[in-house]
Order: structure tokens, then sequence, then C-alpha cells
């Protein structure tokens, strides 16, 4: 089952505004209890990636592990050039693809019908007003308390081609940093590893929540 995040460039129409992290921790918590889903496995993909760890930090009892790839931010900031991509990506096709190329450069060709589906997302205006980011915003860093105390298993994978921060860092930053976390360094991806390895990613996926 795969969510739409509330804010992001999709077509959910938020009812209210997100004020803080724990507003949206409180958002996810209640699409569990409407679907009702006591408890599950949760998988992240970057933003995605964000939010899952923002949610255990807020609620672990509703997730029984997590795999986290490509996390925005949540170990160590941006790196500047990430900001110039994205903000060249708003309303500009040509800034998306730019984008992707940034993203992938030789290793991956995105298919047309994906890349026109990523043009459209950047195109699509929900008129709905974009929430100022506060100091528990997003992105957002966490806090080696916040980390250390998350106790659920989980698989964070980055990719060694990542070029949104430095991945040997943040694999620094994340190890040992919550005491049931595995950090593993995929070979030959980037940010966005499921779609240029999905196999391996898909079987590696499995297997954490399976054993």
């Amino acid at each position: 089952m795969c969510i739409d995040i509330l804010g992001d460039k999709n077509k959910s129409l938020p009812k209210k505004g997100f004020t803080d992290r724990l507003s949206y921790a409180l958002w996810l918590k209640e699409v569990l209890h409407t679907l009702e889903i006591n408890s599950t496995n949760i998988l992240g993909l970057s933003y995605g990636a964000l939010h899952t760890v923002n949610f255990l930090t807020f609620f672990p009892e509703k997730v029984n592990k997590a795999v986290i790839m490509s996390p925005a931010a949540t170990y160590i900031p941006f790196h500047p050039l990430f900001f110039s991509y994205a903000l060249g990506m708003m309303n500009s096709r040509e800034g998306v693809e730019k984008f992707s190329g940034w993203i992938f450069e030789n290793r991956y060709t995105v298919h047309p019908y994906i890349q026109e589906q990523l043009i459209a997302g950047m195109m699509w205006n929900n008129s709905v007003k974009n929430e100022t980011l506060t100091e528990q915003g997003f992105p957002y860093i966490f806090t080696n308390q916040e980390l250390a105390e998350i106790q659920t298993p989980m698989l964070l994978m980055l990719g060694e081609n990542e070029v949104m921060y430095n991945p040997i860092e943040a694999f620094k930053c994340a190890e040992n940093s919550s005491p049931n976390l595995t950090v593993e360094l995929v070979k030959d991806v980037g940010h966005l590893m499921s779609m240029e390895n999905p196999q391996y990613i898909n079987d590696r996926i499995l297997e954490f929540f399976n054993k």
C-alpha cells in the first residue's frame, strides 16, 4: 500500500495545514487508525523515509520494522546543490530534466512515461498554500537523543552515488545512532535506488521484513 504524503506534489488535498513534526505524525497515525491497522512494517524512500523516522520518534508502537532508503536530510543536511536543482524543478520542464540528470547521471535512463509523470507532478498546482518551514518542520536533522530512543528494528540503505548529501558522512552519522539499526551502503546506485536496481532492493527489503 502506498500513501500520498499530504502537502507533497500529489492530488490529496489537506483539510488543514501542518504546523510541526508532530502534526505530520498524527496524520499518519490517523491514516493507520482509519485503515484499522494497529501496527505494520513501513518502507520510506527519500521524503517518505524522513517521515518514517519522524513517525518512529512519536509512535514507535505502530511500527514493527522499518526500511528507510536515501532519507531526505534526517542524519546530515542536504548539499547546497540540492536546493539549486530543487528550485529549478518548480514549474519547469527543463528543471525536472536537469534534476533527473543530476540524480541519475549516466547510470539510468528514465522511461518517457515516468519522465512525463514527474514533469506533470511538478507542474501540478493544487492551490493549497505550502506550509512555512518551522524549527521543527522539514527537512529536519534528528538529534542524537531522538535517534537513540528509537528501538524499532530499522534497515537504512544509502546509495554510494548519492548526490543530495555525502553518503559516507551519512553512513558514519547513522551508524550506531539507534540500537536496532542496520546501515548498508548500496553499490552502483544513487538517490532513487529502487529505480536503478529494483531486483536487489526489493529482495533486500523482503529479506529484512521476513527475518
